[in-house]
């Protein structure tokens, strides 16, 4: 009865047909089933005081301690269903992008729970804060992450990182770079009948790393990092 009562609300205030429920396996369900409860308030509001389903038994009404709560939940979910969006991109890499998003998540959802006006967005915030400091905690993913952005033009800088760790990262890179042209330049010595060229041709690809090597040390060359600061004893 209540059921058949909803979808014809439905059809009346024009709302989309089903109700979401959350999915253990599927990022963002808990906040897609919400923001869908939000949207369908109208309609099940309308159910829940019409005439058929309080005849049924049922005295159940929605009030605004009842609402609220959700606003706020999937107002603080929003940021991270968001980020989930961004990292999971089909058509773009989306590896050098982590620990930017990793560091501004944190940031945000520290500076949310101090600053959160109900107790609700306080905790989730808090919770999410948890959760991220735990990730991505590993040196080597670290590395691995922070090479990947200071390869990527649009996090060359790497402003999410202090000065020291900028400067590490340059010079881990630089160092990886060094030690793949040395490498690749002694295989090319043992292929003497391979003729060095600045271009890479198409049918040798120790050229290609070659030339990828230098083109790496070439690129580092004109990153502008701020020199490390002596301390005096």
């Amino acid at each position: 009865m209540a059921n058949h009562e909803l979808q014809e609300k439905q059809k009346i205030l024009q709302l989309p047909v089903q109700l979401k429920t959350d999915v253990a396996t599927r990022w963002n369900s808990a906040l897609d089933m919400i923001e869908r409860f939000i949207k369908q308030q109208p309609a099940i509001c309308a159910v829940l005081l019409s005439p058929q389903v309080r005849r049924c038994g049922s005295d159940c009404t929605l009030s605004e301690i009842d609402i609220s709560p959700a606003e706020e939940i999937a107002s603080a979910l929003k940021s991270m269903k968001d980020a989930t969006h961004i990292m999971s991109e089909d058509s773009t890499p989306t590896l050098s992008i982590i620990a930017p998003l990793h560091a501004q998540s944190l940031q945000a959802t520290e500076a949310a729970g101090v600053a959160a006006g109900t107790q609700v967005i306080r905790e989730i915030n808090l919770k999410i804060h948890e959760d991220l400091v735990k990730r991505y905690s590993n040196v080597q993913d670290k590395r691995m992450l922070y090479t990947a952005s200071f390869l990527d033009p649009r996090f060359k800088a790497l402003p999410f990182l202090a000065k020291e760790d900028q400067l590490e990262v340059h010079a881990n890179v630089v160092a990886e770079a060094a030690a793949l042209e040395h490498h690749v330049n002694s295989e090319e010595a043992d292929h003497s009948q391979t003729q060095k060229k600045d271009l890479p041709q198409k049918d040798g690809p120790l050229h290609w790393l070659i030339y990828l090597a230098r083109h790496l040390l070439e690129s580092l060359s004109s990153v502008n990092l701020p020199a490390p600061e002596l301390k005096r004893s």
